[in-house]
């Protein structure tokens, strides 16, 4: 694509950026009152696509994209695309030149799951049941309990490259997973656990039982009084406070979305508490 865009006369650099993406899913549902498998079908998302950033001859700069198609075809269309979008931007000086610093991370991603073995993953969802059964089996068994959840298998390519020198490329890999368990009875009660990895051998299988115990101990809940008292959060709880209630994202920041807006060197937290963001930090 590069080779092709510098040989056209009126683009004086471009670079070139494609992605190819899949996500595959596993539902897990199981009833042990009610005959079922557990696990449902596989069900996939493939996206690919790619994108140009053209600066011109004219000193005009332009973007274009072509979605699920690679090949050269898309690269012409991308650029038409560019030519008819491209402006006179003040604030453009050029396109990245190569640097010098070497990447941070490397070879993170796990290569089990760009080439997903459908076999594995149908193992991993019967392991995380079979955890969730054994649990209850143990304190209680197993009757009336339902097991809801998923697996997620992303993995994510990209490459890099311009008229200027640029050339990179990019893999990574998320394996994420979550189980509900319900317990039916005089009172219902519910537990859920989770967990993420860049590699699906690191991948806990012990939500499941994480589950049933958070459902098991639901049954000793007492009510208490209304007053004011100290609260002991869990990591999930933290999380959805972060992410849904007080959005501290960097690009809620850029966005001046955030509550941080405005707050810089400003004293926000107790000093226990610390929020960062690292791109260099995988799951």
């Amino acid at each position: 694509a590069v080779k092709w865009l510098g040989r056209q006369k009126d683009v004086y650099a471009a670079e070139a950026f494609a992605s190819a993406n899949t996500l595959a899913t596993l539902r897990l549902g199981l009833a042990t009152n009610i005959p079922c498998n557990g696990v449902e079908e596989f069900k996939s998302l493939e996206d690919l696509g790619i994108g140009l950033r053209v600066h011109f001859a004219s000193g005009r700069v332009g973007f274009g994209k072509e979605s699920s198609d690679l090949s050269l075809n898309a690269v012409k269309g991308a650029l038409e695309k560019a030519r008819k979008s491209c402006i006179k931007d003040p604030f453009f000086v050029s396109l990245p030149s190569p640097s010098k610093e070497k990447p941070a991370l490397k070879n993170y991603h796990d290569p089990a799951v760009l080439k997903l073995n459908e076999v594995q993953a149908v193992k991993l969802a019967y392991a995380v049941l079979s955890d969730a059964l054994d649990a209850a089996e143990k304190k209680q068994g197993t009757r009336d309990l339902n097991l809801t959840g998923e697996l997620d298998f992303l993995a994510e390519q990209m490459a890099v490259a311009s008229t200027t020198g640029i050339s990179a490329t990019d893999q990574s890999s998320i394996v994420w997973g979550h189980l509900t368990a319900t317990i039916e009875g005089e009172r219902d009660v519910a537990g859920m656990h989770f967990d993420s990895n860049t590699h699906i051998r690191k991948f806990n299988a012990r939500i499941g039982s994480g589950a049933v115990e958070r459902a098991l101990a639901s049954l000793e809940a007492k009510p208490v009084e209304t007053r004011a008292c100290h609260l002991v959060l869990g990591h999930q709880v933290i999380c959805d406070i972060f992410s849904n209630v007080f959005d501290a994202s960097l690009q809620s920041v850029d966005f001046n979305a955030s509550f941080l807006q405005g707050r810089k060197g400003q004293k926000v937290f107790d000093e226990s508490i610390t929020i960062y963001a690292d791109p260099h930090v995988p799951f």
